[in-house]
């Protein structure tokens, strides 16, 4: 996502359409602690909707979960 930052430390994103028209957009982090994960998803998301792309735009409810990684490593 083009308005992350390294210190984001964004892995990847999903984006799922609901019936409705609203989207659900999934930022995962490769954060080991949940509130510095859910600091960085607020961050980048204001960050995105201060651009012209956005307009309109607006975040309804931000939250995260801790999820470990692949099986073993």
């Amino acid at each position: 996502m083009a308005y992350a930052e390294p210190g984001d430390r964004l892995e990847h994103v999903s984006v799922a359409r609901q019936a409705s028209g609203r989207h659900t957009l999934g930022l995962f982090f490769s954060s080991t602690a949940l509130a510095d994960a859910e600091q960085a998803a607020l961050r980048l998301t204001l960050r995105a909707l201060r651009s012209d792309a956005f307009a309109g735009c607006a975040v309804e409810r931000c939250e995260a979960a801790l999820v470990t990684g692949p099986l073993g490593h």
